[in-house]
């Protein structure tokens, strides 16, 4: 299709040279989830990008798996960190075989901005998500300078909020063939994680605040009040350039995700046994906002009683955010490993 041409980034870790390609979803912001919460019903653009190895990309026959990004972050930011050499995931990822997509949600990055960030929630962002995968699925997605490839094999990984998100698309739509999630449990939130969401949920119910860069929008927050709070955290044994670069690119967070957080709760223990595709849970066990214990992350996994095939991998030395410590090597491997053996 016309547009901007492909980054190529060749790589000597790997037979295939790593392509990129930007992508874009015209999606709408409607809740057709099993979430009870509220959305503005609008049409938005989702951007994003497909990380892979060519091969990959060279016929309509292949697997990925779709990253969504946390609270803070963008998928820019998270998954295709590219500000210190060695902590873009899904490059990565791509040099180890893996098709991977990072996008960011509507009211993020380069995506459509959410004028009222009270309009989006947890089950609206599950409803976008399954239409990305309709159409990725298809090929009826715009991708710049590239034919758009349909993909047979579709995983789904979601980070801290988009945990939420991913397990609800999963129990709602019945149409992703594994699931990922990572640094995100239905228990076992720590005083801080608690503490840091009445904070935010304060400011929302009283507006919140306009998105940075966009006049004109309201109902936006950061989750942590200060620079300090995001670092202490998210991040843990982390290289201070990493540490000063992700601070640096933290984002204020519509308040519907924030505020929807509850009701998705509440749905996750009801239906997460509904899940009967393969789930791979990863943690941190140095993270801040998750407490590893037996009523916390590890308790997880019984919750998913209808899948036969359920991994949970604890990370020593990690933090909340899995992907920027000095342990990210690690992190991808167990991801990467999981993936490559259920044909990812």
């Amino acid at each position: 299709m016309a547009g901007s041409s492909i980054v190529f980034a060749p790589t000597a870790a790997a037979s295939d040279d790593v392509v990129k390609v930007p992508v874009s979803f015209e999606v709408t912001n409607s809740n057709e989830s099993k979430v009870a919460c509220t959305s503005d019903g609008r049409r938005y653009t989702v951007r994003g990008l497909i990380v892979a190895p060519r091969s990959a990309l060279s016929g309509d026959h292949g697997a990925l798996t779709i990253y969504s990004h946390g609270l803070s972050y963008t998928g820019q930011s998270y998954f295709h960190f590219t500000d210190v050499p060695g902590y873009d995931y899904v490059t990565e990822q791509a040099k180890a075989g893996h098709a991977s997509l990072a996008f960011d949600l509507p009211g993020y990055g380069a995506s459509d901005v959410v004028k009222d960030g009270h309009d989006i929630c947890s089950g609206s962002e599950a409803t976008i998500i399954h239409q990305m995968v309709g159409q990725l699925r298809s090929g009826r997605y715009h991708a710049d300078g590239h034919d758009a490839v349909s993909f047979k094999k579709i995983a789904l990984a979601g980070h801290s909020a988009s945990g939420l998100t991913a397990q609800a698309e999963a129990y709602s739509f019945h149409d992703i063939d594994a699931l990922i999630v990572m640094a995100y449990a239905d228990q076992g939130f720590s005083p801080r994680l608690l503490a840091t969401t009445a904070q935010t949920l304060t400011r929302c119910t009283l507006g919140g605040e306009p998105k940075k860069d966009s006049p004109g929008t309201t109902g936006y927050a950061y989750f942590g009040q200060t620079d300090e709070d995001y670092r202490s955290e998210h991040l843990y044994d982390t290289d201070p350039d990493v540490a000063e670069a992700a601070t640096a690119n933290r984002v204020k967070n519509p308040c519907g995700r924030i505020g929807s957080v509850a009701a998705t709760v509440a749905s996750d223990v009801a239906l997460l046994a509904a899940v009967h595709v393969p789930v791979l849970l990863v943690y941190g066990q140095n993270d801040a906002l998750f407490q590893d214990n037996a009523v916390g992350t590890r308790r997880q996994k019984a919750h998913f009683v209808g899948s036969g095939d359920v991994t949970d991998v604890f990370l020593p030395g990690t933090g909340h955010a899995q992907t920027l410590g000095r342990s990210a090597p690690k992190m991808r491997a167990a991801v990467s490993d999981w993936l490559a053996a259920r044909g990812f």
